[in-house]
């Protein structure tokens, strides 16, 4: 009998050890995705994770489990008829993790052929002109046929787009963007394989002069596996038509008008409380540049309410909430759900705090609480 206790005992102790191995070490992100013009939910987009990809459901819905906590994991969304996105998420839980997305919608597209000068013209006043002979598929084989091809010229000054422009302002040298317009080029055949140029064989692109520039400016296009910008070469600034101009060398990401606003990101520190001043464990927030055209993106406040958020230093920003799709075209104008849904569109808004009046104090300058109700 006493040697089965000691096998009992024996049993246990390694079950125990191999509970503590075994500690969960994952996390679940789960969300919406949804229009940013209307907050309709968005069905059959793509939502993707290194090799891991998921369509969302009829409600916009989507999960992807089992992602290792304290990692930052590249996410991509892709819809025929809307602007990609990338972004980076983070979890220090092994807990489910919301997260919910905008995207705005593409231009309409027009049908061309590969064999001719593609020019397309935008509303905005933009426009992209490919050489005939231009367009290659995935096996890089130049493609002869039928081209679907839809431009869209992204505002970032324009009705809150910046929360769903492509990725967030940071370049790929760790730099924070001034971003001036971009541009998405969007090119299928008719069954709808997507389609690039010939690096020997770049497309014009004419960006819209939103803030009136007298110079030229940066050039970048996105890199779709870091989501951070990539600078290649410069706009040159047209006075006759009012644009930038510039030449790109592929259609497979979307490009930027784009100028360094200091020559390094500074971290500023926060702690989240509701309007009695409790602490907001869990809660995603950001900062929207007021004085500049750029956004952090969201991030989780940890466990006490703390979160850390790298901004353009010496400028004006706003803090926001997290985005939760709710517009209903018969709430009425005016009051807080109408406010918070359609006019906010879903975000909850929080305190302006302007960096030039701020003694940074590195490695990260605490900013106090900021109090979202």
């Amino acid at each position: 009998m006493q040697t089965n206790k000691s096998l009992n005992v024996v049993f246990f102790l390694t079950i125990s050890l191999l509970c503590v191995s075994c500690k969960k070490d994952t996390f679940t992100l789960n969300g919406k995705i949804f229009n940013i013009t209307n907050q309709d939910l968005i069905s059959q987009a793509k939502v993707s994770i290194g090799n891991i990809t998921v369509q969302t459901n009829r409600n916009g819905e989507y999960e992807i489990p089992n992602l290792k906590i304290n990692t930052e994991h590249v996410i991509s969304i892709e819809h025929k008829d809307f602007v990609s996105i990338i972004r980076k998420v983070k979890s220090n839980l092994a807990k489910d993790l919301g997260a919910n997305f905008p995207l705005i919608p593409r231009n309409e597209g027009k049908e061309f052929s590969s064999t001719d000068t593609i020019v397309s013209l935008m509303r905005s006043g933009g426009k992209v002109v490919i050489k005939p002979n231009s367009l290659v598929t995935k096996s890089n084989k130049v493609y002869e046929g039928k081209v679907f091809l839809r431009t869209t010229f992204i505002n970032p000054k324009e009705d809150n787009l910046i929360i769903a422009s492509p990725s967030t302002f940071i370049s790929s040298d760790s730099r924070p963007l001034q971003s001036y317009g971009m541009i998405e080029i969007y090119a299928t055949t008719v069954d709808g394989e997507r389609l690039d140029i010939r690096k020997d064989r770049p497309a014009l692109i004419e960006i819209p002069n939103i803030s009136r520039l007298s110079n030229n400016v940066g050039l970048y296009y996105l890199n779709t596996n870091s989501g951070l910008w990539v600078n290649s070469g410069v706009l040159t600034y047209n006075e006759k038509t009012n644009t930038l101009l510039g030449e790109v060398t592929s259609i497979s990401s979307a490009w930027n008008a784009d100028d360094p606003c200091a020559s390094a990101l500074v971290c500023i520190r926060i702690q989240v409380v509701d309007g009695l001043n409790t602490p907001r464990p869990y809660f995603g927030v950001g900062a929207v540049g007021l004085s500049y055209s750029g956004y952090t993106g969201i991030s989780q406040t940890d466990a006490n309410g703390f979160v850390d958020l790298y901004v353009c230093p010496n400028q004006a920003i706003k803090f926001v909430g997290d985005i939760i799709p709710c517009c209903d075209a018969g709430d009425i104008p005016g009051t807080p759900e109408h406010i918070f849904c359609c006019e906010n569109h879903g975000q909850a808004q929080g305190p302006i705090v302007d960096l030039s009046l701020v003694t940074l104090t590195p490695p990260c300058t605490s900013l106090g609480t900021v109090i979202f109700p």
